[in-house]
């Protein structure tokens, strides 16, 4: 397309997402727009440009995430947006008390039982701290729960 016609279109865009008409259906014409230009793609064999900014995309926002938490307005819009998809989702997680641990809920976090030997206890403890280790994806409130609960256990 002319680099002009891309202007035309483009201003008679912003000139129509101010009506009323588009602030009623905004998420309609996003979409349908959004449709008609995969469309347009796929018809002219152009799909593949799609492809390549989505997978040029995926490593950037990858190191992008992990850095976000450094920056202290990203930090607390995340913190807010987790809160709040935790309560559209209905969320039922019990909030944590400062009563200490039963045995019983210590076996039942390592997946032992109750009366479990001290060697399945820390077999148990270190299978469970390899895949909830803040280091290989888990958290810290996962790896203290299971440190909590061994120590529960081997007391």
């Amino acid at each position: 397309m002319h680099p002009i016609t891309l202007l035309i279109l483009f201003l008679a865009a912003l000139i129509f997402m101010r009506t009323p008409l588009f602030k009623r259906h905004k998420m309609q014409f996003l979409l349908g727009g959004g449709a008609a230009i995969l469309i347009f793609l796929v018809a002219t064999g152009k799909m593949h440009a799609i492809y390549a900014v989505a997978a040029a995309a995926i490593p950037v926002f990858q190191r992008f995430a992990m850095f976000a938490r450094y920056i202290p307005g990203l930090a607390q819009l995340y913190t807010k947006f987790k809160q709040q998809s935790g309560q559209a989702q209905g969320n039922t997680q019990a909030p944590a008390t400062n009563q200490p641990m039963t045995r019983e809920q210590a076996a039942e976090i390592l997946g032992v039982t109750p009366d479990a030997s001290e060697q399945e206890i820390k077999v148990a403890h270190r299978k469970l701290m390899g895949k909830l280790h803040p280091d290989k994806g888990g958290n810290d409130f996962l790896a203290g729960q299971l440190n909590q609960a061994r120590d529960r256990l081997l007391s």
